[in-house]
């Protein structure tokens, strides 16, 4: 028994190059080399209709804000038409259609945070809005699939269903090679990400520089005031991989807690392993095993130093110029994440059938 047609259903108000639109692309992908049919239908500001036009996608745009639950609206009702075997779409607050559609097609919901932290800072109505949403949602999703388990354990604990667990997965589209770095050189780290999100944490680059000042840092994204750092805004997403191979390390979030999570699964740390970089982090992350080689945490004290300086510094002199190899995180891999997502899927549709075999 196989897939048929689907829907990938994607509001992204941001550019295409951006972390979210750039693994959905690669997600639609992977699913249509598997065999399923995908209609892949997305809401984005008119500005950047041109760049959605590079991809194979059904585009409803709107000039502004005002207008963007209207292209939402028409969005829901060419996927009625369509009328696919089932919907697969991020959590966010749903227009009436969208709930219609939940309620009548197989929707299966994607949660990437904590929503109920994320629309309380936005504003009292909103978190309000945010409460009904979710119970109309999880009453008549058919399931849901949790970027990691803390968030899978959270929605299941409140609405007692199960929520299945899938990371953010790499789509590897190129050969990581080692540079040929002076072995003397100091140790390049880079940052991805910009003070405008809270959870970057790219206050505590501070800490890291202070537990080992011999590294270099460069953030790409800009901080909230200038700093000691080299800073560069944007990098050519088609050059990203090529330029991250310039360093030695990424650094992945270091402030999750201010959104109320403490493990992530952060497309930054996505992009660097697709160049081959170890990983420097605060957190655990959903789809790397505890000890793996390639990924440190760091530990902090009440007052924001770095407890485990002397692991730290270890791990740096040991992985500078070190290339870590696709096959030490295959579970990772966006062919095994999706087609494991894609047997759940098939699962849910058709309970009654034994596909063990």
């Amino acid at each position: 028994m196989k897939l048929g047609n689907c829907a990938i259903f994607l509001d992204w108000s941001g550019p295409l190059h951006h972390g979210v639109p750039q693994k959905h692309i690669a997600q639609v992908e992977e699913w249509r080399n598997s065999g399923v049919e995908v209609d892949f239908v997305v809401v984005a500001p008119s500005k950047f209709e041109e760049a959605w036009h590079s991809t194979d996608c059904q585009i409803y745009k709107y000039r502004n804000k005002s207008l963007r639950i209207v292209a939402r609206m028409r969005a829901s009702i060419y996927i009625w038409r369509k009328k696919p075997q089932f919907i697969y779409r991020r959590y966010a607050i749903c227009t009436i259609p969208e709930l219609i559609l939940i309620r009548l097609i197989p929707t299966f919901i994607e949660l990437n945070t904590n929503n109920e932290f994320y629309y309380a800072t936005r504003s009292r109505f909103l978190s309000a809005l945010n409460r009904i949403n979710k119970k109309l949602i999880f009453k008549y999703m058919t399931g849901a699939f949790a970027v990691t388990s803390e968030i899978a354990r959270m929605y299941e604990t409140e609405t007692r269903k199960s929520i299945n667990i899938a990371t953010n997965p790499i789509n590897i589209t190129l050969n990581m090679n080692p540079k040929s770095f002076s072995p003397n050189r100091i140790p390049r780290a880079v940052f991805l990400g910009s003070a405008k999100f809270d959870w970057n944490g790219i206050h505590l680059l501070d800490s890291l520089k202070k537990a080992y000042p011999e590294i270099d840092i460069t953030i790409v994204g800009m901080g909230a005031e200038p700093t000691s750092y080299e800073q560069i805004k944007e990098v050519d997403p088609d050059k990203l991989i090529t330029f991250l191979q310039n360093f030695d390390f990424g650094i992945s979030t270091l402030a999750l807690n201010d959104v109320g999570l403490n493990e992530g699964a952060p497309l930054k740390v996505r992009s660097y392993l697709s160049a081959g970089l170890p990983i420097i982090a605060r957190f655990s992350d959903s789809g790397i095993p505890a000890g793996s080689s390639y990924y440190f945490k760091l530990e902090f004290n009440e007052l924001f130093e770095i407890t485990n300086k002397s692991e730290l510094r270890d791990f740096l002199i040991l992985n500078k110029g070190r290339r870590v190899s696709p096959c030490e995180f295959p579970q990772l891999l966006i062919r095994n994440v999706e087609a494991k997502r894609l047997r759940q899927i098939l699962l849910a549709l058709n309970p009654e059938v034994n596909f063990s075999s």
